[in-house]
C-alpha cells in the first residue's frame, strides 16, 4: 500500500492524474483504481475528468492483445 501510495504521488507531480497513471497504479503495483481515485481526490490531486475513460480503454486493449496472445500459443 504505501508504494501505491508514492507511486500516486509521483504521478501527480506530472501534474493531473489520467488514466495512464490509474492504469499502471493497479497493473504494476497492483493498487486498486477505486483506492488510487479516492485517495487521489482526498489528497487535492488533480483528477482528469476522462481519467475512468482513458483507464478503461487501455485495460479493454490490454486483454484483446491478451487473448491474441492466448489464442496464437493455442495454434
Amino acid at each position: 500500500m504505501a508504494r501505491g501510495l508514492r507511486e500516486l504521488q509521483h504521478f501527480s507531480a506530472g501534474g493531473q492524474l489520467g488514466g495512464h497513471a490509474f492504469f499502471t497504479l493497479s497493473g504494476t503495483y497492483g493498487f486498486p483504481t477505486e483506492l488510487s481515485r479516492e485517495e487521489a481526490v482526498s489528497r487535492g490531486m488533480n483528477v482528469s475528468p476522462i481519467s475512468r475513460d482513458e483507464f478503461d480503454t487501455l485495460l479493454s486493449e490490454q486483454r484483446a492483445r491478451s487473448q491474441k496472445q492466448t489464442t496464437l500459443g493455442a495454434k
